[in-house]
């Protein structure tokens, strides 16, 4: 039996899943197992005693082969790795080392670097936090729903009797990690940890991107607006305590729309609309000058990329 079982979920195998697996294999602690759970062929698999593949073609998406991994995990500690992303040579030993200093944690997190296609880092606020060794937003549920937080799978190390407490959902396509840290943040809150360090360097967003186009950005806008509507729906909070978090989270939109669609005025219409609707459901006025400085400053930054860094925009840690 393992310490740690590393999961990696494949629904398309791409040219640089071996050096995805290499990651794992290079890390400077050793008691670990590698599931690949896999809905797809994985054409010349790395050979190790190590690795265990797994076959699930009838599964149709990324949390539904995660949900399914659990049946094949021996250890008591799991931790996830996205195809795209690649492990730091430390990133196991870190986050185990927490959890043997605090028996009473249930989860730990790192952070995460973007890279663009080829694995370049990107020098955006995520590179920020970690070069600069600037202030992470604080760990708690409130900084995960605004999305102060917004999580990658490869950042989570968790323990397996409670990863089999909760499930992910089948139904978000890009937020269901996400989704899943605001189940473990309302139910394990003062038992999670934050770490500084790290943990994993990622392309996965430019991937995504570079695939979806613009429905990757209104898929997210939907996704996320419909896990913020079902959380509120079982949690009693005051509409201006929500229109915080909503808000917090168009502005995380803005982000996304400033960095990578910085010329697509529809999806600033779209972006408007929708706000305008989100409004009217909180019983707000249809439009602020908070949405309009935004929508603004937007704008002026599509076509000055030097203001980019001045916008008043809420940062984020990905992690």
């Amino acid at each position: 039996m393992y310490n740690i079982s590393v999961v990696i979920p494949v629904e398309k195998q791409t040219k640089e899943f071996n050096k995805v697996i290499q990651s794992v294999l290079n890390q400077n602690y050793q008691d670990f197992q590698i599931i690949v759970v896999s809905s797809c062929k994985i054409d010349n698999p790395v050979i190790n005693p190590k690795i265990q593949y797994i076959s699930l073609y009838h599964a149709k998406s990324t949390p539904e082969l995660l949900n399914k991994s659990i049946h094949y995990i021996n250890s008591n500690l799991v931790c996830f790795l996205n195809p795209n992303d690649l492990l730091l040579y430390n990133a196991l030993k870190l986050r185990y080392e927490k959890f043997i200093q605090n028996h009473s944690l249930v989860a730990c997190y790192g952070f995460g670097i973007d890279t663009d296609l080829n694995y370049q880092v990107k020098c955006n606020q995520n590179y920020e936090y970690f070069y600069k060794n600037e202030q992470l937003p604080h760990n708690s549920l409130k900084s995960i729903l605004s999305g102060n937080i917004r999580p990658s799978i490869s950042s989570l190390m968790i323990k397996t009797d409670v990863l089999k407490r909760l499930n992910f959902n089948q139904n978000l396509k890009f937020n269901f990690t996400w989704d899943f840290f605001i189940k473990l943040f309302r139910n394990f809150d003062d038992n999670i940890c934050q770490m500084q360090e790290a943990i994993y360097i990622s392309r996965n967003e430019e991937l995504l991107i570079n695939e979806y186009d613009k429905s990757y950005f209104t898929k997210q806008v939907k996704e996320t607006l419909l896990v913020l509507d079902n959380f509120f729906e079982k949690t009693f909070e005051d509409n201006s305590a929500r229109y915080k978090v909503y808000r917090d989270n168009y502005s995380h939109f803005f982000s996304i729309l400033t960095e990578y669609y910085p010329y697509n005025y529809w999806l600033r219409v779209y972006l408007l609309t929708s706000y305008i609707r989100k409004n009217k459901e909180l019983g707000n006025k249809i439009l602020d000058l908070w949405f309009l400085s935004v929508l603004l400053n937007s704008i002026i930054a599509a076509n000055k990329p030097d203001i980019l860094n001045n916008l008043n925009m809420v940062k984020k840690a990905s992690y």
